[in-house]
């Protein structure tokens, strides 16, 4: 590859570069054209450019995260703009949870400015001066990824908070809650950030839904499967307890169960097929299973809950009242 080219794609944003970079270092359009056709580099943007190699290598969401930004770096060097990744592309690069792969991209105003809306991207307002991260020790103008193998190590981002605000936003109260949920269960955002941001902002879309994202969410899912799960025990009815620890009568350390409704004598749970598909070795199954039935000794039920359940409510809860009736309140 031109020696020129290699420069361009180690620069602000690294693997991206953008027609006024790459005239500046003598590449002019015709060159550009001509690389593009001999698939050496790949147009992402109007005006912003990519290797082949980063492309082909990119998977779903790290191309999002190259799209995204390359329509960040082709708006900021048409004028006196500066934007950041924000709503789902801020979450994706943050590796905070989403429910799908984000096909649309999302870019904040770091200055007052209008929003807009186009085809494949929308612009929003600026949240406020401080939006951008600032508590991870890398600068306000940049995050680290959730892969360090990523092609751009740095991108102007919104928090991890206003992200998943954002998410809640556009995708409603459920994606909402398991962005917020793994944002927090993660580190890379604290109750004290999401009730901070909550109260400066005014006027903004959603806020109700995300109102209601930050009194739901409390970090200690360990999955998104798990936030949906205490979700929809919630809305019938049930107050699990997540990470429960279970004792027995001498008050030795029984089990960690992902979900308890105390009350009925039911644990929940969930990612029950994932585990084993991860730990598929004779021993760990013999271990759950030890696991389990000391649970049962208890006096407590077990439900498994798998993904599939959470398209029918009611059958999940007939599975919690039948399990109820198997539980044994005076061993309890």
């Amino acid at each position: 590859m031109d020696p020129r080219l290699l420069g361009l794609l180690a620069r602000r944003y690294p693997a991206l570069f953008t027609s006024a970079e790459a005239t500046a270092v003598g590449l002019d359009a015709g060159t550009i054209h001509r690389l593009c056709r001999r698939a050496e580099i790949i147009r992402l943007a109007s005006g912003a450019y990519t290797s082949a190699e980063v492309w082909s290598n990119a998977d779903p969401v790290d191309r999002h995260i190259l799209l995204t930004a390359s329509r960040c770096a082709a708006l900021e060097g048409r004028g006196d703009i500066s934007l950041a990744l924000s709503h789902d592309s801020a979450a994706a690069w943050w590796g905070i949870p989403l429910m799908s792969t984000p096909k649309r991209g999302h870019l904040t105003l770091c200055h007052g400015g209008a929003a807009r809306s186009r085809r494949d991207y929308t612009v929003h307002r600026q949240y406020g001066a401080d939006q951008c991260a600032t508590s991870t020790g890398v600068g306000p103008n940049s995050a680290e990824h959730r892969s360090p193998s990523h092609p751009l190590k740095q991108v102007r981002t919104v928090s991890p908070v206003l992200a998943a605000f954002g998410v809640a936003e556009t995708h409603g109260f459920l994606a909402g809650v398991v962005a917020l949920d793994g944002a927090l269960h993660s580190g890379k955002a604290t109750p004290a950030d999401a009730v901070g941001w909550l109260s400066r902002l005014r006027r903004r879309p959603g806020m109700a839904t995300i109102r209601s994202v930050v009194n739901a969410a409390d970090g200690l899912a360990e999955s998104p499967l798990e936030t949906q799960a205490r979700v929809a025990l919630h809305s019938l009815g049930h107050r699990p307890r997540l990470q429960a620890r279970l004792l027995s009568t001498e008050g030795r350390f029984v089990a960690r169960v992902d979900l308890l409704i105390e009350d009925l004598g039911v644990v929940v749970e969930v990612d029950g097929r994932v585990k084993y598909q991860q730990h598929n070795s004779t021993q760990t199954l013999v271990s759950e299973k030890r696991r389990e039935n000391a649970i049962v000794n208890l006096g407590y039920a077990v439900f498994r809950l798998e993904h599939h359940h959470l398209a029918d409510p009611k059958a999940i809860d007939a599975h919690i009242q039948q399990a109820a009736r198997r539980a044994r309140p005076p061993q309890r």
